[in-house]
């Protein structure tokens, strides 16, 4: 609202400027098309981007300002539209020998406008009537400053529309020819030989926009609007003995009859292929709903794509499909190894706090299972309840979360949703056997304590999913190697490294991002106890030290977790002022006390040797995949989600060899947990590296 509010300000006083430079347009689209899909919101709308194969990719304006426009173009749309969809279209109207003029539109199915009320729309903090305001919200600035940008950029935004029948804004614009652009990524080449692809998808503008966009890359493109009519061609062909055979197959998920993935499951059941097709999955549905389907139905798909989609979008999925690729999507799951003993197992892991959340989550998919968050027991209920008639396989409840705790939580699965057989495992740092007897009499199936004991959770979570026992393999005895000037700098902290390393499967990368975190949160943990202590909450400072007993001791800082066990016992058992005047200093001593040897030891651990070594010369620097990791991590990021750990760590291993010390920053942040700080410098990198790949199209290593 203020950056409208700055901008109108800024037309009205004739302070507004352009800022003309070589763009490229499917990278415009590329992140236009990441913010659009997260404004669906689940929404039953599909968002189309219909593009000109005869548009030049690079061309010359602000495409700052203008993408600005297409998003306040594209936003309203959706927000308008109920359900039906949202098309963007692009198409050369004159092309020369140094421009090119576009008509871009955007057209919804949405309520659409009277004709009394068009005229005023584009009036600042005005709306089509005083309803649409109540209904939908807005201040009406958005088309106000579209309005008077088209007008700088030479063209006029006009309106096409109908009550009832939707809206279609329009307007040309020339832009310059930029210089021959280079391909951004030199070593990602089309596949050999001819393509024939077959799009599935019940929409006949969906399906009519990627047949277009199939064909403007040069492949043949065959078309079906629904999974049976897609099964059908695959078997005539195969009965005719025409010898066709599809090299990929893209494949909306919501469908009537057959979904996308019961007809994935079809055409891989078909057999029919030598070689098997590229299925890919095009859906309006968000990748976080993705990990809510079970591992053999994420092993049908080689990619899975959000709408809105381009055609180069359509030829990198082929492209990583095809090759391949040691970093492949995360829809392709098919490279799980056998070690992996909760492959395909569904968890919904409710945990308040971040570290807490990144410990469960990593140590959890490191074994293959699928796992959603849930950041209190409110969510965990709703999260339950969402899951129906597909339930989770286990859920682990953390006992001392804010809004709702775990007891209450696991009272309202059982009781108001009547999940008496629903696996529900309590998680806490507290261990005495009268703690278990809680949990079970509380309607919980099971407990496991706080540090987690890897090899211990695995056990309990298969026996409660029903799974068959795994057969224990035969113990080396030997712990984690710790290079001894870890160890040294761990024991000076009082952190037994071993022990912790061990509980976390010897991953000595996801320790230190731990580590990090840990720290970070140290930093404001005596401000608050003693906020708690303040204010005579009890209850607030004996939760905030049974988080601290619980990551001290994940991270092998025994003396930290006694201490602080100390004091919620003392807490628990009095709650006095004076139980608090002793408990919170003590705590607040002994995070002093250990902070400095824990930061000596996460600084061992960064400059721990060998662990970016490289025998051979990095690869030359796809700037375009870089931009599109880190505009893929911006979204987890943004909304403070542990998913952004993982995001990082598939980064980090796709680029950190040829970016130097550039990304340091940025790892630091999100492993202290710190997103908001993270999202700036991932925000700043996204714009380093649009200017970068622009100015040197040939060069490889980022400066």
């Amino acid at each position: 609202l203020l950056n409208d509010i700055l901008d109108f300000s800024k037309v009205e006083a004739g302070k507004m400027t352009l800022d003309p430079h070589p763009f490229r347009i499917d990278r415009m689209l590329r992140d236009l098309s990441v913010i659009l899909s997260a404004n669906i919101d689940g929404k039953p709308v599909e968002v189309l981007f219909d593009i000109d194969p005869a548009l030049p990719r690079g061309l010359v304006g602000d495409a700052m300002r203008l993408q600005q426009v297409l998003i306040n173009l594209s936003g309203n749309a959706i927000k308008f539209t109920a359900e039906g969809e949202v098309v963007l279209s692009m198409v050369v109207v004159q092309r020369d020998a140094t421009s090119v003029t576009v008509e871009i539109a955007v057209r919804d199915t949405g309520v659409g406008i009277a004709p009394e009320n068009q005229a005023r729309i584009f009036s600042a903090f005005t709306q089509a009537e005083s309803s649409i305001t109540r209904r939908f919200g807005g201040t009406g600035l958005g088309l106000a400053i579209s309005q008077r940008l088209v007008a700088m950029m030479g063209g006029e935004l006009r309106l096409d529309s109908a009550l009832g029948q939707g809206s279609r804004f329009h307007f040309r614009i020339a832009l310059a020819l930029a210089p021959a652009i280079a391909d951004e990524a030199p070593s990602r080449v089309a596949p050999s030989g001819p393509l024939r692809a077959l799009v599935v998808d019940d929409n006949p503008a969906a399906r009519e926009v990627l047949e277009r966009m199939g064909q403007s890359l040069g492949w043949t493109v065959d078309v079906a609007g629904s999974g049976e009519a897609a099964l059908e061609l695959l078997r005539t062909h195969a009965t005719a003995g025409s010898g066709i055979d599809f090299d990929a197959v893209f494949v909306d998920w919501q469908m009537p009859g057959l979904d996308g993935w019961q007809t994935s499951q079809r055409i891989r059941d078909l057999g029919l292929a030598s070689a098997p097709p590229v299925i890919a999955m095009v859906t309006a549905h968000g990748h976080e709903l993705l990990t809510r389907r079970s591992g053999a139905e994420q092993a049908l798909l080689d990619a899975f794509l959000v709408k809105p989609v381009t055609a180069s979008m359509l030829f990198d999925a082929m492209v990583d499909a095809r090759s391949g690729q040691t970093h492949p999507h995360p829809s392709r799951v098919g490279n799980r190894t056998a070690a992996q003993r909760l492959a395909g197992m569904r968890l919904l892991v409710a945990e308040d706090n971040l570290n807490n959340q990144q410990v469960a989550r990593e140590l959890l998919e490191y074994e293959g299972a699928l796992v959603q968050i849930a950041h209190n027991g409110r969510e965990a209920v709703d999260a339950v309840v969402a899951a129906e008639p597909r339930q989770f396989d286990v859920v682990l409840m953390d006992l001392q979360m804010p809004v709702m705790d775990g007891f209450t939580a696991t009272n309202a699965i059982r009781q108001q949703l009547g999940l008496q057989a629903l696996p529900i495992v309590a998680m806490t740092a507290n261990a005495m056997a009268s703690d278990r007897e809680a949990c079970l009499a509380a309607g919980m199936n099971d407990h496991v304590g706080k540090p987690f004991d890897l090899d211990h959770l695995v056990r309990v979570l298969r026996r409660q999913a029903g799974w068959p026992e795994e057969h224990p393999q035969a113990s080396t005895g030997a712990g984690p190697v710790v290079a001894p000037p870890l160890r040294q700098a761990a024991a000076a902290a009082n952190v037994d490294i071993g022990a912790a390393l061990n509980r976390l499967g010897g991953k000595q990368d996801l320790y230190q991002r731990l580590l990090g975190g840990f720290l970070g949160e140290l930093a404001t943990l005596p401000a608050r106890l003693q906020a708690h202590q303040t204010e005579g909450d009890t209850a607030g400072a004996a939760r905030l030290l049974h988080t601290l007993k619980g990551l001290a001791a994940t991270l092998g800082a025994m003396v930290l977790s006694d201490e602080a066990a100390r004091g919620e016992t003392r807490l628990a058992q009095g709650g006095r002022p004076e139980d608090l005047a002793e408990a919170i200093p003590r705590a607040c001593a002994a995070i002093s006390a250990a902070e400095p040897g824990l930061a000596a030891l996460l600084k061992a651990l960064h400059d721990a040797p060998g662990k970016a070594a490289h025998t051979t010369s990095p690869a030359p620097l796809d700037t375009l995949a870089l931009r599109n990791a880190l505009l893929a991590l911006a979204e987890p990021l943004r909304n403070a989600d542990m998913a952004a750990t993982d995001a990082l760590a598939n980064l980090l291993g796709r680029f950190g060899a040829n970016t130097g010390n550039r990304l340091q920053p940025l790892d630091e942040a999100i492993g202290a947990l710190d997103f908001e700080r993270a999202l700036r410098l991932c925000d700043k990198l996204i714009h380093e590296l649009g200017d970068f790949a622009l100015h040197h199209p040939a060069k490889g290593q980022l400066g």
